[in-house]
């Protein structure tokens, strides 16, 4: 792998894979399948792939299979498999944490690091799936990733940061795109610009998906500028 590569997967589809083997274990291969059984996308699986090879959880000559990295991680308790993710973070990261700091520096900083990595034209991605893998490793992250989000209720049912994920059919009917279009538009006095300007992207939602990666957005941003402390899991 290019020593200038950075993945650019989202952080839900990682995530999802290790809390998938953390509680059932692996047997066989990450592969396509596997994660087509997760509900991961088919134009999702090989940015997911290549993200979990460049985070040395699996072995880029032997493809999906487990380093003994993940296969630690796999029988670790939970405050343990924390670690381990941290770690794995820390040494692929490496370029990336000798200019930035995710818990002292804001997200222009980090994105600013990113710029030295390919692809470019990526790295607004990259910066979200970086972020969003500190915070699932306990890292108390200074700004929350805000342009492609990891959907919070998938990061948080990762093995490092368990919580309750409401069902689809337990989601709030006034959740729909629809509904969210025939709001009554607030005024931009009353609220922070940044939440103005994501209030703005309801009209660009088209999927189910992009309704969930819009509220984790929202909500991620609402935290921010509220600042609300982290949930207590």
């Amino acid at each position: 792998m290019e020593s200038d590569f950075a993945p650019y997967a989202a952080p839900e589809n990682v995530l999802r894979v290790l809390d998938k083997v953390h509680k059932n274990g692996l047997r066989g291969k990450i592969d396509a399948d596997f994660m087509a059984q997760l509900g991961i996308g088919e134009g999702m699986i090989p940015r997911t792939l290549r993200a979990l090879e460049f985070l040395g959880l699996t072995k880029p000559e032997d493809e999906g299979v487990a380093t003994p990295l993940l296969e630690q991680y796999i029988v670790s308790g939970e405050d343990e498999a924390k670690a381990l993710l941290q770690e794995s973070i820390r040494k692929a990261y490496e370029v990336i944490f000798r200019a930035v700091d995710p818990e002292e520096d804001d997200r222009a900083k980090v994105h600013t690091a990113f710029k030295v990595m390919k692809p470019q034209g990526q790295w607004a991605r990259m910066v979200t799936l970086f972020l969003g893998l500190c915070r699932a490793a306990g890292m108390d992250v200074k700004e929350p990733p805000l342009n492609r989000p990891g959907k919070d209720e998938a990061a948080n049912d990762s093995p490092v940061r368990k919580a309750k994920v409401k069902t689809k059919e337990n989601r709030p009917r006034s959740s729909s795109p629809s509904t969210l279009l025939s709001l009554p538009p607030a005024s931009p006095r009353t609220l922070d610009p940044a939440l103005v300007g994501i209030i703005g992207k309801i009209a660009d939602l088209e999927t189910a998906d992009d309704l969930d990666a819009w509220i984790a957005m929202f909500r991620a941003a609402f935290e921010f500028v509220k600042k609300i402390p982290p949930r207590k899991m």
